[in-house]
């Protein structure tokens, strides 16, 4: 695991996080200049991919993943 930095030049960087071999985490990371002073910096993971060979245990593994690492405080 390592750290996911933001696009080197403006504009989006989409990851696809290997969360198990089944199943895949979309991640979208954005540095967007608008003009005039507007601009959009952010993270966002809120899709992921997930084949026909995903398992119950797949599916935990990723809800464990995005409990330690995107839910504010660790909940």
């Amino acid at each position: 695991m390592h750290p996911l930095d933001f696009p080197l030049t403006d504009g989006t960087d989409v990851h696809l996080i290997p969360i198990t071999e089944n199943i895949q985490l979309k991640v979208i990371v954005a540095d967007e200049y608008h003009g005039g002073g507007d601009y959009s910096k952010y993270v966002m993971a809120d899709f992921f991919l997930i084949n026909d060979k995903a398992t119950t245990k797949d599916v935990d593994t990723l809800l464990q993943f995005v409990k330690k690492h995107l839910l504010q405080g660790g909940e």
